[in-house]
């Protein structure tokens, strides 16, 4: 008898433990729904420009909408029928006939300080298509997000779709190895791509998808909200300020794009993780298109601070040089515009840090043209 009720004694404060625990989760996850409800009330600019990717269903994985004209930096940009930064419809598949190059990148791939006529896209374009008797030629900004693991979750989708016979990806490494170090993915799928992405620099929010830079620590449900934004900013700037990151020093000699509030979690092996991550998934991206029958292409794009002295060269040229030799050993074809931009006065080719002007555009566009004539 004793022996029962101690059984039934254990069983009562167990099931206690799990009721009061289920109810804690439950009251934390309706709190947090509530808490961005009000905050999405307050704050909310409800003329979004941006739509999660459907079948992807990740707040970290989105794209302007389509046929719309916003806005970004400045500079009033043209999405077309399929979310591309191009003045002109495409159809989905492409027309018989016409080479089609689907183009990825950063910010430097979108061309947020620049017209759509100055893009390295456009005047690639234009110089494939210069002889009348020659193949016909489309390069597409697919505008996809900020970094190698958010295109490669685009990829499959769009390949499918858009049917290319080439994928170009840009890179700029100051900006591209931060953004990798604050991924949080699944496993590959059988492609070896990142199709299930629940943690990014960049996401927009529940329910009115507002653009925001953020931390994401665990990949939960709540870290694309407001709320949670808010919050990790505080945090983070005082950790930032209490533990000074000596990735981040006076006598650093790299730059990696940073917030401030961001730096006490960029430390110097996440990043060097990051590094390796980021051609392991280029590598994903290229066995992709050209197991579809399609082939792929590198651009490097190094920072500003590589072409006059200061701070950040030495290490500026450090991460041209490993991304060269991490391309070269992993046979992955690519265009390294360094040189070209070296011969132009290379510094003055920037509106800053990384972001190329005009001029820097046409230097890219030209290089890709040598590159892509040769072939």
């Amino acid at each position: 008898m004793k022996r029962q009720r101690k059984k039934k004694s254990y069983r009562g404060v167990l099931f206690s433990f799990i009721t009061i625990g289920l109810g804690s989760v439950l009251g934390l996850a309706l709190f947090s729904v509530v808490l961005e409800i009000v905050v999405t009330m307050t704050h909310s600019d409800k003329n979004t420009i941006y739509e999660i990717v459907p079948g992807i269903n990740s707040r970290y994985v989105f794209r302007v909408k389509p046929n719309t004209t916003p806005t970004i930096s400045n500079i009033v940009m043209k999405f077309n029928n399929f979310s591309m930064r191009r003045s002109t419809d495409i159809t989905e598949a492409g027309q018989p006939g016409v080479y089609r190059i689907l183009s990825y990148g950063d910010s430097i791939g979108l061309g947020v300080l620049v017209e759509e006529k100055d893009h390295y896209t456009t005047i690639l374009e234009r110089l494939l298509n210069a002889n009348p008797k020659g193949k016909k030629y489309e390069v597409l900004n697919t505008a996809r997000g900020n970094s190698p693991s958010i295109y490669s979750a685009h990829l499959s989708r769009d390949f499918q779709k858009h049917k290319p016979n080439m994928v170009l990806l840009e890179i700029e490494l100051a900006n591209d190895v931060a953004d990798e170090a604050l991924v949080i993915a699944d496993v590959p799928d059988e492609n070896g791509l990142l199709t299930k992405i629940s943690g990014h620099r960049y996401a927009v929010s529940y329910f009115d998808d507002q653009y925001m830079v953020t931390l994401p620590l665990t990949g939960l449900f709540f870290e694309p909200t407001k709320a949670y934004n808010d919050l990790i900013r505080k945090v983070g700037n005082y950790l930032s300020h209490k533990y000074p990151n000596p990735v981040f020093s006076d006598s650093s000699n790299y730059y990696y794009y940073n917030l401030g509030f961001d730096q006490f979690y960029l430390t110097q092996k996440r990043l060097d993780t990051a590094f390796e991550k980021t051609f392991s998934v280029i590598k994903s991206i290229q066995s992709f298109a050209e197991k579809h029958g399609a082939s792929f292409l590198l651009l490097i794009v190094p920072p500003r601070y590589t072409f006059t002295p200061n701070q950040y060269q030495s290490g500026s040229k450090e991460l041209v040089a490993r991304a060269i030799s991490k391309a070269t050993s992993l046979n992955i074809p690519y265009v390294d515009v360094t040189p070209s931009f070296v011969e132009a006065n290379g510094f003055s080719l920037y509106f800053d840090f990384c972001h190329p002007t005009p001029q820097g555009y046409e230097i890219i566009a030209n290089d890709l043209f040598q590159k892509l004539k040769s072939n």
